[in-house]
Order: C-alpha cells, then structure tokens, then sequence
C-alpha cells in the first residue's frame, strides 16, 4: 500500500511514505512476554523518529524493527 501512494504521489507532491513493522512491542497488553520478547515504545519512536529527519532527498521506504531474541 506505501509503495503505491509513493509511486502515485511522490512525484508531484514530494510525500514521502514509510511502513515501519515493528515486532512484539511493550505495550502493556501483553504482560507476560513483556520479559525479554519485546522491545520498548521508545526504539519504535526512534525509528520513526530517523525516518522524519531524513533529509527530503531521501526517502526510507521501509523499516522493520523487531527485538533480538524474537524468532520470526
């Protein structure tokens, strides 16, 4: 879906498009794998954090985040 909106509209408008697909997140909904199998709000907000300050002649298209003992 992001990268047809990017094909449609990056060339007229410069909107830049990110899918950021973050992996379990603690979130507090989940509490018992909130041990070691989750990675905070704040490393999902970094990311779309970098993504924002990229300079406009660069797009990030994708990032997935995910912490590093998940499996898949």
């Amino acid at each position: 879906m992001t990268e047809g909106l990017r094909q449609e509209e990056s060339p007229t408008s410069y909107i830049r498009t990110t899918n950021i697909s973050p992996g379990m997140t603690a979130t507090g909904v989940l509490d018992e794998y909130q041990d070691y199998l989750s990675i905070s709000p704040y490393s999902v907000a970094r990311a779309i954090a970098f993504t924002i300050n990229e300079s406009n002649d660069a797009g990030v298209n994708e990032i997935v985040i995910r912490p590093t003992l998940q499996s898949v």
